[in-house]
C-alpha cells in the first residue's frame, strides 16, 4: 500500500496505522537511559492512537468497549482477549492483580500524561505521581512489587511501573 503524501496538517499521520508506526518508531527510542521527552513523546502518541483508533473505528465492539472502559475507569470492562496481548507479565508491577488492570494503567498513564499536559497541569491532579529513574519505595506494597532493575520509573495510582 503506498504511504499517504505528509499534509501541512497531518504531519504525515492521516490513519490510526500511520500512528502505530509512530509509536513503534518512538518506543525504539526508549531504554533505561530515555530522555524524558522519548517518554513523553510516546506515552503522547499511545495517548492519540487510542483515541483516533476509538472513533475511526466507533461502533465496533473492542474499540467501544476499550474506551468506555478508559472513561470510566473500569478495567473489567476491558474485553478479556486483550490479555491475550501481553506476552511477558514479568514486567508487570503485580502480576496476581490481573493483566487487564495493567493494561488500564499503561492506558490511563498515556491519557493522563497527554490530558495534564494539555491542560498545563500536571502531578496530583492525576494518579501520576511520580517519573525518574529510580521508583520511590514509600510503603509495603511497593517494596513487595517493585523492580529493583535499573529503568525509568512511573508510579501511577501508588505502584511503579517501569518502562523497560
Amino acid at each position: 500500500m503506498p504511504r499517504a503524501t505528509m499534509s501541512a496538517s497531518s504531519y504525515g499521520t492521516n490513519l490510526p496505522m500511520d500512528l502505530l508506526e509512530k509509536l513503534r518508531i518512538d518506543a525504539q527510542k526508549l531504554s533505561v537511559e530515555s530522555h524524558p521527552y522519548d517518554v513523553f513523546n510516546f506515552m503522547i502518541t499511545a495517548a492519540v492512537l487510542n483515541e483516533w483508533s476509538t472513533k475511526v473505528f466507533k461502533g465496533i465492539g473492542i474499540a467501544d468497549e476499550t474506551l468506555r472502559a478508559v472513561e470510566k475507569k473500569n478495567f473489567e470492562l476491558l474485553p478479556e482477549f486483550m490479555v491475550s496481548w501481553v506476552i511477558d507479565i514479568s514486567c508487570l508491577p503485580n502480576k496476581h492483580c490481573g493483566t487487564r488492570r495493567h493494561i488500564m494503567n499503561a492506558l490511563r498513564i498515556c491519557w493522563d500524561t497527554a490530558n495534564a499536559r494539555k491542560h498545563y497541569h500536571w502531578f496530583f491532579t492525576n494518579e501520576v505521581n511520580f517519573i525518574g529513574h529510580e521508583p520511590v519505595i514509600d510503603d509495603w506494597y511497593k517494596w513487595a512489587f517493585t523492580s529493583v532493575e535499573s529503568d525509568f520509573y512511573i508510579d501511577y495510582a501508588r505502584e511503579n511501573y517501569g518502562l523497560t
